[in-house]
């Protein structure tokens, strides 16, 4: 019997609420939202009223269920959301300032299919800006996560607010506050209600506080009912409220004929203004402070400072990731010496840089080694009043990069060519292959010399010529043929090839030599007699080809089988550019014809087939073979294997000194 009355309830109440929309039954009341700080209205919270004809006011409660279960909500949620837009876009054109209306939503409006198109729409034809309306939806409606984040996702994009209603309450969950765009926590009531009197409230409410806080979310406490709630809530930092104690919900007049009295309120009752100006200063310069050093400490690097105190240096600051990959923490450091945390030894070559920085040098660099870490520093000193009175510092890792240049370093040490990197034409390094080609009995003879001192004097100017012209890291120089005077008097002809570089901060030029006076030798030969010629290229690895007026092989030495693998008699007869790489048949074809044409040597680099599969990097220098007559009678060509040499100078472009 009572559950056909309940029915009979049900249904008579659905009847009414389907008539209440369409009679305009229903109102909406508005609770204000203050800044606690400031004690402005900064935004209100829509509430639904249904004033009955003949009951008078129904309370929610007894209605919204009802509304729920019958699918009234829909229409009826609608309606809120429209009448609050256009109700904030009224007070705006009455001159108000723009405050942000809040309208609650339930869990069956949420997940309607069209939420997002149906607030769209609203927005468009009130044409209220997106960012004063905010959507309350409560914890209980976020437990289905994957159904949840995407329907927020789509109202945040079109810039509508979120806010998590009676946090706390439901099934509380810090995953929401990770995951959720949310934008703003509200505190429900039960906690405020009795923050001053129970203990177990008030951790409970400044603990939610300080997680908005550090989460950069706004908070606002619901149920404010006292002067001593706000008090509360000031001093702990909370950022707004909403309660009795400013306003129950008013009708839009009301509410408008109780503005400047109730944005009274905060400033008569609460903390005074400037001690809560200055507390809330306090809490942003702590907050600044406390994200300056979790900056500092998520950076790759590290940062420290230290000060001179009598007669040491005491580091106050170190933190950073690189901090931790030595081994180390910050209180290991902080407040401690050099000579407390890295080993003696290593302690009198750092301590120069300091003491330099300190006496006002700036940007004192060094790097240095510690526990398997190479690190690069730079210290830079903070002066007041003219003095330095600390010292700023950073250290970054260069592990990596030092991994290279030994890699590098190693290479060009044992490098058969020899290299020579010199800035201002004066060298500054060379490595050991340099002594066998300039004769030189050690390094030290080179290291500080000019390079002119050992160029043919006919070509000083070219050179001093060519290294004001090469002023940007990266520029190369192709290979040029030049005389070098040796130690000894005597002059060989080289091969020089280069590009500048970084070397120890600055601009440096790195230069390969590759002795060719065998093959000069070998080119004069052979313009004497072809005989010797044959003599000659029987003896030595670079490889030597003679070639007729149609580009077919006619010789080919005995090197090409020990270089390239195949057999001299496969060439013979052949096309010179047969077996040679596709990619580079169309330019040594261009220099064969330029040879035909200009009578002259011509220089070219491309790749052979090697009987492995693989290629092989030949520099070849055709030159003509010319009768009484002045006509070609053949070609020339010495090649050479420069493979080895083409890998250094990649290594050189991809890892600069």
């Amino acid at each position: 019997m009572l559950e056909e009355h309940n029915s009979y309830k049900i249904k008579q109440m659905e009847h009414e609420l389907s008539h209440a929309l369409e009679n305009k039954e229903f109102r909406l009341y508005y609770q204000p939202k203050l800044d606690l700080n400031s004690g402005t209205i900064t935004g209100v919270e829509a509430l639904i009223r249904w004033e009955h004809p003949e009951k008078g006011i129904v309370p929610p409660l007894e209605f919204i269920p009802v509304a729920e279960e019958t699918g009234l909500i829909l229409p009826i949620g609608e309606w809120v959301i429209r009448t609050a837009c256009e109700q904030n876009m009224a007070w705006k054109e009455m001159g108000l300032p723009p405050v942000v209306m809040s309208v609650n939503l339930s869990a069956r409006q949420f997940f309607q299919p069209n939420l997002v198109e149906t607030v769209q729409l609203i927005l468009k034809e009130t044409k209220l800006s997106p960012e004063y309306l905010e959507i309350e939806i409560t914890e209980s409606m976020m437990m289905d996560v994957d159904s949840v984040l995407p329907i927020l996702r789509d109202l945040k994009r079109i810039g509508i607010k979120i806010s998590l209603d009676d946090f706390g309450t439901g099934y509380s969950s810090l995953y929401y506050l990770k995951e959720f765009p949310i934008d703003t926590i509200k505190i429900d009531q039960c906690f405020v209600r009795d923050c001053t009197l129970d203990s177990k409230d008030a951790t409970i409410a400044k603990a939610i506080i300080a997680i908005s806080n550090e989460l950069k979310l706004e908070v606002v406490a619901e149920g404010v009912e006292t002067r001593d709630h706000l008090i509360f809530l000031q001093q702990n930092f909370c950022n707004k409220g909403q309660g009795y104690f400013f306003s129950r919900p008013l009708p839009p007049d009301e509410f408008v004929h109780n503005y400047d009295k109730i944005e009274q309120i905060i400033q008569r009752e609460g903390i005074p203004q400037e001690v809560s100006k200055q507390n809330w200063l306090e809490k942003e310069l702590e907050n600044t402070r406390q994200e300056f050093r979790d900056t500092v400490r998520q950076q790759q690097g590290m940062i420290l400072k230290f000060i001179k105190k009598k007669g040491k240096y005491i580091h106050t600051l170190c933190d950073g990731e690189l901090v931790y990959r030595m081994g180390f923490t910050p209180e290991q450091i902080i407040g401690r010496e050099l000579q407390d945390f890295i080993p003696y030894h290593d302690v009198g070559s750092k301590l120069p840089y300091y003491s330099r920085v300190w006496e006002g040098e700036e940007h004192v660099t060094y790097e240095g080694h510690l526990n398997g870490i190479w690190y690069f520093a730079s210290l830079r000193p903070i002066r007041r009043g003219g003095e330095v009175v600390e010292v700023i510092g950073s250290c970054v890792d260069i592990t990596e990069r030092k991994k290279i240049e030994e890699q590098y370093r190693r290479l060009v040490e044992f490098s058969p060519e020899p290299i020579i990197v010199y800035h201002r034409g004066f060298i500054q390094y060379a490595n050991p292959a340099c002594i066998e080609i300039l004769g030189a009995s050690s390094l030290e003879d080179l290291i500080g010399k000019s390079i002119m001192n050992y160029f043919d004097p006919k070509s000083v100017r070219i050179i001093e010529k060519r290294i004001k012209e090469l002023n940007q890291i990266g520029m190369s120089v192709p290979p040029t043929e030049k005389q070098i005077l040796r130690f000894d008097g005597t002059l060989i002809d080289v091969e020089v090839t280069g590009i500048t570089i970084d070397h120890d901060d600055k601009p440096s030029f790195l230069m390969m030599y590759h002795d060719i006076t065998k093959r000069k030798q070998t080119e004069e030969a052979l313009r004497k007699s072809e005989s010797e010629y044959r003599l000659i290229a029987e003896n030595m690895q670079d490889l030597i080809r003679v070639i007729d007026t149609n580009g077919v092989i006619q010789y080919a030495s005995p090197s090409h089988e020990s270089v390239l693998g195949f057999s001299p008699s496969i060439y013979k007869g052949s096309l010179f550019y047969e077996l040679m790489h596709p990619d580079d048949i169309s330019k040594t074809q261009e220099q064969f014809s330029q040879v035909i044409s200009t009578k002259t040597p011509r220089q070219v680099e491309y790749r052979y087939k090697h009987s492995n599969g693989g290629w092989v990097y030949v520099e070849s220098c055709g030159t003509p073979v010319l009768n009484e007559q002045e006509e070609i009678t053949s070609i020339v060509i010495v090649g050479r294997d420069i493979s080895e040499r083409k890998k250094a100078e990649d290594y050189q472009k991809n890892y600069p000194l």
